[in-house]
């Protein structure tokens, strides 16, 4: 009894303590997920200064949330790696075919479980038929459990079915949307990432250019509709760069460590933040699903990622 007595007063006269107690009743007014994955730009014609002719959308929307300037993909500079860290919030080194599910459970895996949330409630929909493979893990706990609905490729139709265009990703990811409503949803955008591969510098900045298009269309929805408005947080970022300049071909590739494919852009609109602030502290992309369970009230019990605190500073 004298212990119990002893917890309660430490609490109740430690500001500190209980300030972090008080942590797990926070209020959010966040009631939605979306994370918009733009697919492998460089900073210098995306999200740096020099890019605001490329990218106006991209610039403008900074006005409206919080960039974090110093984002990482500290893993495999890859598409499928680099999604799944920022869904698992693990960094692994899997193949990037698709043809390995991660490991460990996904945002969409652990948030349905927390709330027994109904399957249309949690969506992956990307350009990339690859991508399917972040509904599933191989966790035996956890595989082939609480997963989400997935769109992925041509017409949705997932592995094999090859890449679709990002402008008809879009048309149907946003009826998927205003359709079904889901509360936590990935999208992929292929560019530029497709078209830098081929080499062709004018392709890639027109696929960067589209891509900031599509964008604020998606964002234009999700602040119009009356199901997401004021209530959605939109974490718009990339999952890998590309080379720099004079390294191993250039924009048209990318997979090593150098600062190209490392370094990204990280920016969070939503209603429980600041809007305008610029943020250098460095996080991660396995740092975005840690946040997520922060904002949504789920835990993720094998992410190594961190809450982004100055978010809500």
């Amino acid at each position: 009894m004298n212990r119990l007595i002893f917890a309660v007063c430490l609490i109740l006269f430690n500001p500190l303590l209980s300030c972090q107690t008080d942590k797990v009743h926070e209020a959010f007014v966040t009631e939605n997920i979306v994370i918009i994955v733009v697919d492998g730009p460089r900073n210098s014609e995306c999200w740096d200064a020099g890019a605001s002719s490329i990218a106006p959308n991209l610039h403008a929307l900074k006005s409206q949330g919080v960039f974090f300037s110093n984002f990482t993909n500290d893993g495999e500079t890859r598409t499928v790696p680099g999604h799944a860290a920022i869904t698992t919030g693990v960094y692994e080194n899997l193949d990037n075919t698709g043809l390995e599910e991660p490991k460990h459970p996904s945002i969409f895996q652990c948030w349905r479980k927390e709330f027994d949330a109904p399957e249309n409630d949690a969506w992956i929909i990307a350009s990339k038929d690859k991508l399917e493979s972040l509904g599933n893990c191989t966790l035996s706990s956890w595989k082939d459990s609480y997963l989400p609905k997935t769109h992925c490729g041509v017409d949705g139709a997932g592995q094999l079915s090859g890449y679709q265009g990002d402008s008809l990703t879009v048309v149907q990811g946003l009826n998927i949307l205003s359709t079904n409503h889901p509360r936590m949803t990935l999208f992929n955008l292929r560019e530029p990432d497709f078209s830098g591969h081929t080499g062709n510098w004018d392709a890639y900045i027109e696929g960067m250019m589209k891509s900031d298009e599509y964008v604020q269309q998606i964002v234009d929805f999700l602040q119009s509709d009356p199901f997401y408005a004021g209530k959605t947080t939109i974490f718009i970022t990339s999952d890998h760069g590309r080379h720099l300049d004079g390294v191993s071909g250039g924009f048209a590739h990318h997979g090593d460590d150098c600062d190209g494919c490392r370094n990204m852009g990280l920016l969070v609109i939503g209603p429980d933040f600041d809007q305008g602030k610029v943020v250098s502290t460095p996080y991660s992309q396995i740092d975005i699903s840690a946040t997520i369970a922060r904002l949504m009230k789920f835990t993720m019990p094998n992410g190594n990622g961190q809450f982004m605190a100055e978010l809500f500073e």
